[in-house]
């Protein structure tokens, strides 16, 4: 083996282990903690393994955990560095992740969370990321959807009477809602502009304001036209007052919104009773008796699953990508050792093998970046 090739297998030796010594050292410090947990059916992989908990209660939690809660469990999760509160209902799964110092990003999957974020100073970052949008605050009370939306048109409220709708069609995509509490939410979505709709091209980034009391709403196949701030909604503000902060509750009032009952409906699902457009005084009669159709908003189960499968792939195809690494740096290391007992030639067959090893882990560690549900 000449000098240019141990050149470069020294090289080659010192980033990876620069870049495993950084990978545990993100891992070795929490970013998070579980500060409560309505039960203990909460799901947690980290670096590939589901975890075994016995006590969920000020359990660390660091950069690249998924968590999911299952049905009926709500937690609330403390962020270490600037003390924001995050309220994650059932059938919800997100992703920690700490991009750079002093900052934060949840990558919902799906299901549906609420942060309490306090005045952020200087470089410090908090965002909630969807592949439709992402939310991004410097200090507010905010809730995030991304749930699969069934429309249902019933003659009563399913909700009120506990009839399950069947057999209903499911959105391809779920779509992501975004609405404000208290303080501003600035949204970044991708959406399409009349010129990207004529020329059938890609959605491109576009910017919005989400106020205190206001919410936005952005499907898959969202236009600029379709994408607009509105009133927020009193029946999402009801179920945020059911499913309130345990460690700070309280949900602020908003002007002009009207509070109902929330009744007996699961965390996954909120009614309204909005009269369809076009009813027009032709119907009022038959309205006297009869509820106008009910908008039925589900978490949709199939989608939840697809989710959990992707997940799982990308982990899995990130952990042989990672093991390929591992075995390329052992057999460079071995290389090193022939090459100093005088066999060059097997040194530099070993170190070609490393070569083609390092060349075989890059389609997974790439492909896990595309994984995605």
């Amino acid at each position: 083996m000449n000098k240019s090739c141990r050149f470069f297998l020294a090289l080659g030796l010192l980033l990876l282990a620069a870049w495993t010594l950084s990978a545990q050292s993100a891992q070795s410090t929490p970013i998070a903690a579980i500060e409560f947990a309505s039960s203990d059916d909460v799901t947690i992989i980290r670096q590939g393994r589901r975890l075994t908990v016995t006590d969920l209660f000020d359990l660390p939690l660091y950069t690249g955990d998924q968590i999911q809660t299952g049905r009926g469990v709500s937690l609330e999760v403390r962020i270490i560095s600037n003390s924001a509160l995050l309220r994650v209902t059932e059938n919800t799964a997100f992703i920690l992740q700490a991009p750079a110092v002093n900052a934060i990003t949840i990558q919902l999957v799906y299901g549906r969370i609420r942060a309490k974020v306090e005045r952020l100073t200087g470089n410090e970052s908090f965002n909630v990321a969807t592949t439709t949008a992402v939310a991004g605050v410097r200090g507010t009370d905010f809730a995030y959807d991304f749930i699969a939306l069934r429309p249902v048109t019933a003659a009563v409220d399913p909700a009120a009477s506990g009839a399950a709708p069947a057999n209903l069609p499911v959105s391809a995509m779920p779509t992501a809602r975004i609405y404000c509490f208290e303080g501003l939410v600035e949204v970044s979505a991708l959406v399409r502009t009349p010129a990207t709709q004529d020329e059938e091209l890609e959605p491109v980034e576009t910017r919005f304001e989400v106020a205190a009391g206001t919410m936005l709403e952005v499907s898959p196949s969202a236009t600029v036209a379709d994408t607009q701030t509105e009133a927020l909604q009193s029946e999402l503000r009801d179920f945020w007052v059911k499913n309130d902060f345990i460690e700070e509750p309280g949900v602020p009032e908003l002007p002009g919104a009207t509070t109902e009952p929330a009744g007996d409906d699961d965390s996954g699902r909120v009614t309204t009773s909005t009269p369809p457009v076009g009813t027009g005084d032709a119907t009022a009669g038959s309205q006297e008796s009869s509820p106008p159709p009910a908008v039925v908003y589900l978490l949709d189960e199939e989608f939840a699953a697809r989710v959990r499968q992707a997940l799982e792939l990308k982990t899995s195809v990130a952990i042989v990508g990672t093991g390929l690494v591992g075995l390329g740096l052992g057999v460079q290391v071995f290389a090193l050792f022939v090459a100093g007992d005088g066999n060059l030639p097997l040194a530099d067959s070993l170190s070609k093998a490393a070569i083609a090893i390092y060349a075989g882990s890059l389609p997974f560690l790439i492909g896990s970046l595309f994984i995605n549900p």
